[in-house]
């Protein structure tokens, strides 16, 4: 959940609607280090958002708390979405 909230954080940070962003972990400092953040994504299926082979996406509650949810998902829908949601 480290590097989730650390995304999530990153992304508002920038003020995006959607943000890919690439860390690597340390484990002698025992902490996440951002070393890309972008608004471009190749992804090009819904089934690339995957975690351990089962599609699907997270979602963060008002508490900061992270689930998954099972299915496919369009980046594009979802930033849209997202766009709107701010207006």
């Amino acid at each position: 959940a480290e590097a989730l909230e650390l995304a999530w954080r990153t992304k508002q940070a920038y003020g995006a609607h959607c943000l890919a962003t690439d860390f690597v972990y340390s484990a002698k400092a025992n902490t996440y280090y951002i070393i890309e953040s972008s608004i471009c994504i190749s992804i090009d299926t819904a089934a690339q958002l995957a975690l351990e082979g089962e599609a699907g996406r997270y979602l963060r509650d008002a508490q900061g708390k992270y689930t998954f949810k099972k299915g496919k998902y369009w980046i594009q829908e979802l930033t849209l979405k997202s766009f709107f949601e701010s207006l």
